[in-house]
């Protein structure tokens, strides 16, 4: 006779998974954390190599609302305990993702094989290494951006014909209708709830009218195996504590199911990977 699976609760995983990781946070080196500042009062703020400017839309809004930009929140412009984290970050993160990665990206290119000749946009491309692979695999017409200098150095080592750019993909400065394909694979969940939203605004903009969206995330729900679903706390709980925040709001409001509206994209197709927990969605623009 089978027995059935036992199911524990979202609360109980999360309770249960910081028992596993305490012995980590005892061990983990203590950096100074950033103040947090209003994004419109900063301008020319260096984190590490990142240099985050102020867009000329943003620079009006500061000046209509006599918002007086002010000095970095980090300190200096020298490189910070943050910005060094990054570039830590940024040099470790292929090897130690390579082999979880590896599915998911063949994955994504499988999906795309019958589209080599469109217009593709990796969103929050980290060091490119999907547009990489999609490049190796002839697809012809690849773009990629990410915020970060450090991640995008590592993806300008290539020899593939990619363009590559240093934007923010909540407001990018790309034309209306730019690109038949946009991929956001795991960027979601790691973001605050106002700038998820406006990703996926940003993102249906950039898009050609039936243009496609594939958003390859973390899924936690009833399909989601017991084994998949600590691992993932366990990753989301070693990337910090604003980060592990994030993505609890992110599962508890239903991750991909109430971020992506019906009435902007249409669900055409969804796989799961890795012990049912990640999803690679296939989005229809409406």
């Amino acid at each position: 006779m089978n027995k059935e699976r036992p199911r524990w609760g979202h609360g109980e995983l999360f309770s249960k998974s910081r028992i596993i990781l305490l012995w980590l946070e005892s061990r983990r080196s203590s950096l100074p954390r950033p103040q947090k500042a209003t994004a419109l009062a900063v301008d020319n703020c260096a984190y590490g190599r990142d240099v985050v400017p102020l867009s000329p839309a943003v620079r009006e809004a500061n000046r209509r609302n006599q918002v007086v930009p002010r000095a970095c929140p980090w300190g200096s412009t020298e490189k910070s305990s943050m910005g060094k984290e990054y570039d830590i970050v940024a040099k470790l993160y292929d090897p130690l993702l390579y082999f979880f990665m590896k599915p998911v990206r063949k994955a994504v290119l499988n999906e795309l094989l019958t589209y080599k000749d469109k217009a593709i946009l990796d969103i929050c491309c980290g060091t490119g290494n999907q547009v990489k692979l999609l490049a190796k695999n002839r697809f012809t017409n690849l773009h990629c951006l990410d915020l970060s200098a450090s991640m995008l150095e590592i993806a300008k080592k290539s020899d593939y014909p990619i363009h590559i750019y240093n934007e923010d993909a909540t407001k990018t400065n790309f034309d209306n209708e730019s690109f038949d394909i946009a991929i956001i694979s795991f960027a979601l969940h790691e973001k605050d709830r106002i700038t998820q939203e406006n990703f996926i605004k940003e993102t249906h903009r950039l898009l050609k009218n039936d243009g496609l969206l594939l958003v390859v995330d973390f899924a936690f729900d009833e399909l989601t195996t017991i084994f998949s679903k600590i691992g993932i706390i366990f990753v989301e709980r070693l990337a910090g504590g604003e980060h592990y925040a994030y993505f609890k709001n992110y599962i508890q409001n239903n991750g991909l199911s109430s971020l992506i509206k019906e009435d902007k994209f249409k669900l055409t197709k969804k796989n799961r990977k890795l012990f049912t927990g990640i999803t690679v969605s296939l989005y229809r623009k409406v």
